[in-house]
């Protein structure tokens, strides 16, 4: 009898451990970045064709907002965002199929240049002063690259800088670049 109760609260012991792991992995803070830079003679064209391709491929959790880079070393790119989902959906997402993928090769990839970059960023909520999908037309990149072993004095500081950016009323979203490239912070 004792072996019993001994292997059933192990079995709950093991179900509550789990129990974190569930939860993070349906949490819907993930987006994917992917910044591309057309070729100068072709921007009208390759605007035309990104716009029909996101309507026509990219809604729900593959859902893209779209917006030019005006200033800084990626100025004349575009900065495409997509989702927020969970991790769990970034590992079903997949290419979308073969007619997404040839509607992107003769409708978008045609006009680009062969610089890209590509990533992945997860939100925290902890951090910032509006909630994942406040999106506006508009908004300013700084990133944050900690050394090597700081990290959690960058999380401090910006929680400290998060009561000045409610206390002023700014619209902050903080992200932590995930797997991909030097560790950093996008605020």
């Amino acid at each position: 009898m004792k072996q019993k109760f001994t292997s059933t609260i192990n079995t709950l012991l093991f179900a509550m451990m789990l129990v974190p792991i569930v939860g993070m992995a349906q949490n819907k803070n993930v987006i994917s970045t992917h910044r591309v830079f057309p070729k100068m003679d072709k921007v009208m064209e390759f605007e035309a064709g990104l716009a029909a391709h996101a309507q026509k491929y990219h809604t729900g959790d593959v859902s893209w907002r779209v917006s030019e880079i005006v200033s800084g070393p990626d100025a004349g790119g575009y900065h495409i965002m997509e989702g927020p989902t969970s991790w769990e959906g970034e590992d079903r997402r997949g290419d979308l199929g073969e007619a997404h993928m040839k509607d992107w090769y003769q409708n978008i990839s045609m006009y680009l240049t062969d610089r890209q970059s590509k990533g992945y960023s997860v939100y925290i909520d902890t951090l910032s002063t509006i909630a994942l999908t406040d999106y506006t037309d508009k908004f300013n990149i700084q990133h944050i690259y900690p050394k090597i072993g700081h990290s959690d004095n960058v999380v401090a500081i910006l929680s400290k800088f998060k009561k000045a950016w409610v206390a002023g009323g700014f619209t902050v979203a903080v992200y932590a670049v995930s797997g991909s490239g030097p560790t950093q912070y996008a605020v």
